[in-house]
């Protein structure tokens, strides 16, 4: 979306068409105000890409260490930091784009291949979106069907690779259709321009809606665009606190029969997973939820420019949020997890374990203390 300057209030007429004035002008103040905050955030979107993306690949290396890989809800959330780094891939693109610049202003993005690279890029950023969310939704099913048949062997494989296997395979293939749609309301225009570069003209290219989604007052594109954000949005954030209540409940019925079970160790394990999952939850919800519905919204007030403007600059807000929101799954791991940071810090020492060295420097120390002392005492 390009930077707004022109306040929203100077043509009331125009943005806000059959509305009230009193109301016309209430929403051009907050279409003002929210323009302030985009040019803001917008000059910052890039920086906090670029931290998220580096964060997440760091995340999807220390998940996929061998040490990682025997549980399942640690193989799904490798699967979500790699589909983050996709949704990430499009803003990166960007950044890529702009560097470009700085060395040559002839740089094609309006070619036909860069505008096809940027839809495939949209394709991939809108499905590993999707896929990501409701992964993070298998996380929280797992747990509950685990905490609830603690006995039962076929559930209980669940918390092997397995149960990943079988969550990451039915998320992949079950998205692919939604994808699909989304993308056939996509098509590649080319129109002829002048430049500094082409003085005489040359064909310019991209990306515009198909004139079968825009027919009647863009009735196609309002049920692909709100189907969309019902499935990758409203759907999951409703029934994520849900989860999250079983999870609550079970956990309490664990901690009152925590005394009976059989393997402290394991229980406490148990435990420690399930508070992750309730930490995703509350990120999930706070993230995923406003821009689900100021997605869910968009296209419902596409005739009304005002609104529309407004709606769409919520949208990028909650995007930016949501960029940032990826780091958070690397943030929860490192605080709750023992085990995870400990293959973080192999990973940093090349495989060396400062813990081990240190153990090792203190016993060969006390070694050494025990030798003088008991050469002393011979003397």
């Amino acid at each position: 979306m390009a930077q707004q300057d022109m306040s929203f209030c100077s043509q009331i007429e125009v943005f806000y068409p059959n509305i009230q004035t009193s109301t016309a002008l209430f929403l051009c103040r907050i279409a003002d105000g929210l323009g302030a905050y985009y040019n803001t955030v917008f000059e910052n979107e890039s920086r906090v890409a670029a931290v998220s993306f580096s964060i997440n690949l760091f995340h999807f290396i220390i998940l996929t260490r061998k040490p990682m890989i025997n549980s399942s809800v640690n193989i799904i959330m490798a699967a979500i930091a790699f589909f983050d780094i996709c949704t990430l891939l499009y803003e990166m693109q960007l950044i890529v784009q702009s560097i470009i610049f700085l060395y040559t202003h002839c740089f094609q993005s309006g070619s036909y291949a860069w505008v096809l690279f940027n839809l495939v890029l949209e394709a991939l950023r809108d499905y590993s979106r999707r896929c990501s969310t409701w992964l993070c939704l298998s996380i929280a099913l797992l747990r509950i069907l685990v905490m609830k048949n603690p006995l039962n062997q076929k559930y209980m494989r669940l918390v092997n690779p397995i149960g990943a296997f079988y969550a990451i395979s039915i998320m992949v293939l079950v998205n692919v259709p939604i994808t699909v749609f989304n993308l056939m309301k996509y098509t590649i225009k080319g129109i002829i321009r002048k430049s500094l570069c082409f003085p005489n003209g040359r064909v310019t290219y991209y990306m515009d809606f198909v004139e079968a989604f825009t027919n009647n007052d863009g009735a196609l594109l309002k049920v692909a665009t709100t189907s969309n954000a019902i499935m990758t949005n409203i759907i999951p954030c409703f029934v994520y606190p849900i989860f999250t209540l079983f999870l609550v409940s079970e956990l309490k019925k664990v901690n009152k029969n925590r005394q009976s079970l059989s393997s402290t160790k394991n229980s406490t394990e148990s435990q420690k997973t399930t508070r992750l999952v309730l930490l995703l939850t509350a990120m999930f919800f706070i993230a995923e939820f406003p821009l689900g519905v100021s997605t869910f919204l968009t296209y419902l007030f596409y005739d009304i420019q005002g609104i529309f403007v407004i709606i769409r600059f919520c949208e990028f807000l909650f995007s930016v949020i949501l960029y940032a929101n990826f780091s958070s799954h690397f943030i929860i791991c490192l605080l709750m997890s023992s085990q995870y940071r400990e293959c973080a810090m192999k990973f940093i020492f090349c495989g060396f374990s400062p813990k081990k060295a240190l153990t090792r420097l203190t016993t060969t120390q006390n070694n050494s203390r025990r030798w003088a002392t008991a050469t002393t005492k011979l003397s």
